[in-house]
C-alpha cells in the first residue's frame, strides 16, 4: 500500500494512505476503474469469498439517449413506454422487464453486453487481478515486476487512477543504485504530477499532492513544495471532521476512529519536524518527544496499532540518538530498547485483526510489511558510528541481534551478516 514515509530515524513517520483515500470509508468494496464506477459497481464479500456484480444501465441509458438528442418522451414513444418508465430507469430506481432489453438495445445500435456495461464488467474483472498481483508482489518486495506490469496494463487502461498510483509506489520503492533511484523518482514525480493535473476526485489528488510535495523539498525546491502545501486542506475542514457530525451508528465509530488514528499519526508527524528545527534544546526535544509517546499511550491503552507502534519506535530512536549526543548511555539504551520493543510488537500483530483499544477496537489495519519496518531505520544500529560507543554494550548486542531478525533485514544481507559477525 502507498505511503508517504520520511524515510530516515529522525523524520520516519507513516502518513497519506493513498490506496485508501480512493475509497476511504468502504472496506469490503473491491476498486476497479474509478471513472466508471456510475456504470458497474463490484462488490467483493470477504466472509463469502465471492464476488457480487451489480450493473446498472442507469448511466448508458442516459448517454445514449442524450447522444441522439432524445427527451425521455420521445425514446418512451418509440419504445412504447411511460415517459415515467425511462425516468425511473435513468435515476437508478428501477430496471426494464428483461423482455424490452433486445428492443432497447436495437433502437439505439448497441448490444445488450454494451447496453449493460458487460464489457466493463469483464474489464474489471481483469483490473481486479493486476491490482490483487501488485499487491502480492509488494508485499514480497518484488517491486521491478510491478513496474513492469504497471506499466504493461496502463498501454490498456490509460486511465485508471489506481495503476497509476502503484506504478508510483514500486518507482519511489525501487532503486538501490544512486542512477537508477534518480531516474525512478523523476518518473514518479512525472506521473504524480499528471495525477494531480488531472485526476477530478480530490481524496485521490490531494494524496498526490501532499506526497508530491515531498518529492519537491528532497530534490531541493522548497519553494515549490510550500507552493504545494498551500493548496492543500487546512487539519480541521476534513472528510471525517464533517462526516462524523452527520453518520449515524456504527459508521460514524468507524469515521471516528479512524480520525483518532489518523490524529495520533499526525501528532508524532507535527512533533517530530518540530524537534528538527533549533528552536528546542536537547532536553525539549526529548520530552516533546515523550509527550507524544505518553499521549498515544493514553488515547490507545491496548498498544496493539501496529501503525502507532511504528511512530513510538521512530520517536524512541530520535529519543536515543539526542541522549547519545549528551553522553548519556544509559539513556540512549534505555530509548534504544523500547524503539526494538515496539518494532517487535508492530511486526508480530497480524492483519485485520481489531485492537482492544477502546477508540480503535473497530479498526483493522494490515500487518506491517518489512518496508514498513524497514523505514524506522533499526538497521542502522548494527551499521551507523555513531552508535560505536555503546557496541561494547552486551545490552546493544543483544538488541542488535534482535534487530537482525525483523522482517526488514531480510532485505539487508549485508545487515544480517554484520550482526552474524557481531554475535559472534
Amino acid at each position: 500500500m502507498f505511503t508517504y514515509s520520511k524515510g530516515a530515524v529522525e523524520n520516519s513517520v507513516e502518513s497519506v494512505d493513498i490506496l485508501s483515500a480512493l475509497e476511504p470509508h468502504s472496506s469490503n468494496r473491491l476498486l476497479t476503474r474509478p471513472l466508471d464506477s456510475s456504470i458497474i459497481i463490484i462488490y467483493f464479500n470477504k466472509k463469502a469469498g465471492s464476488v457480487y456484480m451489480k450493473i446498472t444501465l442507469a448511466s448508458n441509458l442516459k448517454r445514449l439517449r442524450q447522444k441522439r438528442a432524445l427527451t425521455q418522451e420521445i425514446l418512451a414513444g418509440f419504445l412504447g413506454i411511460s415517459f415515467q418508465a425511462v425516468s425511473k430507469w435513468e435515476r437508478g430506481e428501477g430496471y426494464p422487464d428483461i423482455t424490452l432489453l433486445p428492443r432497447i438495445a436495437g433502437f439505439f445500435g448497441v448490444t445488450i453486453d454494451e447496453l449493460l456495461g458487460m464489457n466493463d464488467v469483464r474489464s474489471g474483472e481483469r483490473l481486479a487481478g493486476i491490482h490483487g498481483q501488485w499487491e502480492e508482489n509488494n508485499a514480497q518486495g518484488k517491486h521491478d515486476e510491478n513496474i513492469a506490469l504497471m506499466r504493461e496494463s496502463l498501454k490498456d487502461y490509460p486511465d485508471d487512477w489506481l495503476l497509476m498510483v502503484q506504478l508510483v509506489t514500486s518507482l519511489e520503492k525501487c532503486g538501490a543504485e544512486p542512477d537508477r533511484r534518480q531516474k525512478n523518482k523523476a518518473e514518479a514525480i512525472a506521473l504524480s504530477e499528471k495525477i494531480v493535473r488531472h485526476c477530478d476526485g480530490p481524496a485521490i489528488k490531494n494524496a498526490f499532492l501532499f506526497n508530491l510535495c515531498d518529492s519537491y523539498h528532497k530534490n531541493g525546491d522548497t519553494e515549490k513544495a510550500i507552493e504545494g502545501a498551500r493548496q492543500l486542506p487546512i487539519i480541521y475542514k476534513t472528510q471525517e471532521n464533517a462526516l462524523v457530525m452527520f453518520l449515524k451508528g456504527e459508521e460514524k465509530i468507524d469515521v471516528g476512529q479512524r480520525a483518532i488514528l489518523a490524529l495520533v499519526s499526525c501528532l508524532f508527524h507535527q512533533v517530530s519536524h518540530m524537534t528538527d528545527a533549533n528552536h528546542y534544546f536537547p532536553n525539549e526535544k526529548i520530552a516533546a518527544l515523550g509527550k507524544c509517546i505518553a499521549a498515544a499511550e493514553i488515547l490507545l491503552e491496548g498498544n496493539d496499532c501496529p501503525s502507532v507502534l511504528r511512530h513510538k519506535a521512530a520517536a524512541y530512536m530520535k529519543m536515543a540518538n539526542i541522549y547519545l549526543e549528551q553522553g548519556r548511555r544509559e539513556d540512549a539504551l534505555d530509548c534504544l530498547t523500547r524503539a526494538v520493543e515496539s518494532a517487535e510488537r508492530s511486526a508480530s500483530l497480524p492483519g485485520e485483526f481489531l485492537p482492544d483499544s477502546l477508540l480503535a477496537n473497530r479498526v483493522s489495519e494490515k500487518a506491517a510489511t518489512p518496508d514498513d519496518v524497514g523505514k524506522l531505520g533499526l538497521s542502522r544500529l548494527l551499521t551507523d558510528a555513531k552508535y560505536e560507543p555503546l557496541r561494547a554494550d552486551e545490552r546493544f548486542r543483544e538488541l542488535c541481534g534482535r534487530v537482525s531478525i525483523l522482517p526488514a533485514a531480510d532485505q539487508h544481507p549485508a545487515v544480517s551478516a554484520r550482526s552474524s559477525a557481531q554475535s559472534s
